[in-house]
């Protein structure tokens, strides 16, 4: 009998390393994904009255991970954060998050519910905010198998979020953002046209950015500048604008360690 159990130990055994050599030659194609999503940006709208500075960071963690040589998924928790300041006064606003991020081989999407609050401060008005609501981002990959280069990539992404005012001058009741980029060229140096639109509701304000702008190979800096149009007051001004893709960094330096260590290798 116990020669019974030590044979079906050891079929077992067998069995198990072979179905895992099996799970890890599909998921090998999945090797490079990232378990973390992360980027920091600023812009600046130039306003003859004075400028419109803005900060924004997004932090994603991704612990839990399933896929085959389809697909590969992630769930993960995060933080999302804006800041504002205008003349006129400043705001701020902290989202709490829950995605999922799937990976394609025709590119990839993340999905998000969103909750946090926004606080406002202009004058004696100080609007206060629970947010609620959903935010998805799309990449689509155009690269050709024959190598060309042209219109190699698609990002659009967008944000819907109820706001419950908590005192009688909150006046917002929704924020919309949606917005894309289209990467002209593949190359060390990675072109794009961008727009971004924000809206509140009901009639708050409406506003439109248009940018060209451009990447390096890795995507890790972004540089953007063009027209901001305030469609509620009928005003064009321009805007710069720069971000930092902080997880596509530390995959490169990660990459670049590799390969130094791969040299060094007897």
């Amino acid at each position: 009998m116990r020669k019974t159990w030590v044979v079906v130990a050891v079929m077992i055994s067998v069995v198990s390393s072979a179905f895992a050599d099996e799970i890890d030659k599909k998921m090998s194609k999945w090797a490079g994904v990232s378990r973390v999503d992360s980027f920091i940006g600023a812009k600046v709208v130039f306003d003859p009255d004075g400028n419109k500075n803005s900060a924004h960071g997004n932090l994603i963690l991704y612990p839990w991970a399933w896929g085959d040589e389809e697909s590969f998924n992630l769930l993960g928790v995060g933080y999302k954060g804006n800041y504002w300041e205008s003349p006129s006064g400043h705001g701020q606003r902290h989202l709490g998050q829950f995605a999922l991020r799937g990976y394609r081989d025709w590119g990839n999407y993340r999905l998000a519910l969103l909750g946090g609050v926004q606080n406002e401060d202009y004058g004696e008005s100080h609007p206060r905010y629970n947010l609620y609501g959903i935010g998805g981002y799309l990449s689509l990959n155009h690269k050709d198998l024959d190598g060309e280069k042209a219109f190699p990539k698609t990002e659009l992404w967008a944000q819907a979020l109820k706001a419950d005012g908590r005192n009688s001058q909150s006046t917002t009741d929704g924020i919309i953002d949606v917005g894309g980029r289209q990467y002209l060229y593949e190359g060390d140096f990675k072109p794009f046209l961008g727009a971004d639109l924000s809206l509140g509701t009901p009639d708050k304000y409406a506003s439109l950015g248009i940018g060209l702008g451009a990447t390096d190979r890795n995507e890790i800096l972004f540089l953007s500048v063009g027209p901001q149009l305030d469609l509620k007051k009928e005003g064009v001004f321009s805007f710069a604008n720069a971000g930092l893709d902080t997880s596509n960094l530390i995959s490169w330096i990660i990459r670049e360690d590799a390969k130094k260590q791969v040299k060094k290798a007897p």
